[in-house]
């Protein structure tokens, strides 16, 4: 998946983790750690179920991602037989520094949550052009600042053609319908998302190379729409939803790529997530259908 490439968890209130996984989130990121409160605006969001590694902005909220797709291959995908693929996602969340310096607000200070959602995705090739990905998820994760503990299951299909004008240029288009149900420990409180997304991929074969390896480079773009009215954050005013967003974004890649601990890396993406009230970048590894 730019695979899929998405915490989930409340980020509310962030509280610094123990000093080691601390320092090797700093060091990740290249800045080091304050105990700046925490901006007005407290966003609210399902990052492992939908959302990507990035850096988020709600108002004066800034807040980070680092997902991990880690996955394993049970059985390969070919025209005559269904695939298998063992989804084992890790995702950390945490806040950027004082809000009101442009420079600090990029680095991570505050560990918010951690998230494994574990899951089964069954690939089905209809033809030399389409694949067809369905998948359920179920896990968990939890808020080190409230010591609280959630729960969670994902469930949808994504939708997957490829085709290829002629030997240079390479078009992919995307879709997807995706349920997703949180609960809490502490209160059982529980909240539900859904979402329907398309995107469209157009990548051209480049005059360089990286050793003997061929440079390709694409322009994307996606749009996502939140059947329910999305709560991304909660601020004194009240709450601020959203129900669509756009992203275009850029990658460099390869057209052979390779894996690393089940991570499929082909190529290195950015984008730029715009709405009213949303604005991000993201980071990925391949075109997230």
């Amino acid at each position: 998946m730019m695979t899929p490439t998405s915490s989930l968890w409340t980020l509310n209130n962030f509280k610094t983790m123990k000093p080691w996984i601390t320092t090797a989130l700093v060091i990740l990121a290249g800045g080091s750690a304050t105990c700046d409160p925490l901006p007005e605006a407290i966003p609210n969001y399902m990052f492992s179920a939908i959302l990507g590694s990035g850096y988020y902005q709600v108002e004066d909220a800034s807040l980070a991602v680092v997902r991990i797709p880690f996955s394993l291959h049970l059985q390969e995908t070919t025209l005559e037989q269904a695939g298998l693929r063992l989804l084992l996602p890790i995702t950390i969340g945490y806040a950027s520094l004082d809000p009101d310096d442009n420079i600090e607000r990029w680095l991570p200070t505050k560990f918010g949550s951690l998230s494994f959602i574990p899951g089964i995705e069954y690939r089905k090739r209809l033809g030399d052009h389409h694949l067809l990905k369905p998948f359920a998820q179920i896990g968990g994760g939890y808020n080190f600042n409230n010591n609280i503990a959630s729960g969670l299951i994902v469930g949808g299909a994504r939708t997957l053609s490829t085709f290829h004008p002629n030997n240079q240029w390479q078009i992919q288009l995307g879709s997807s319908i995706q349920w997703a149900t949180e609960w809490k420990q502490a209160d059982n409180n529980h909240s539900h998302l859904g979402l329907f997304e398309l995107g469209a991929d157009f990548r051209r074969e480049l005059p360089f190379c990286l050793g003997e390896r061929k440079l390709n480079g694409s322009i994307y773009c996606r749009w996502r729409y939140f059947f329910n009215d999305w709560n991304i954050a909660d601020t004194r005013e009240g709450s601020i939803h959203i129900n669509h967003y756009y992203e275009v974004g850029l990658s460099l890649g390869v057209e052979e790529g390779i894996s690393m601990i089940g991570i499929p890396i082909n190529r290195v993406s950015i984008g730029w997530i715009t709405n009213n009230e949303l604005h991000a970048f993201t980071l990925g590894t391949s075109f997230p259908f």
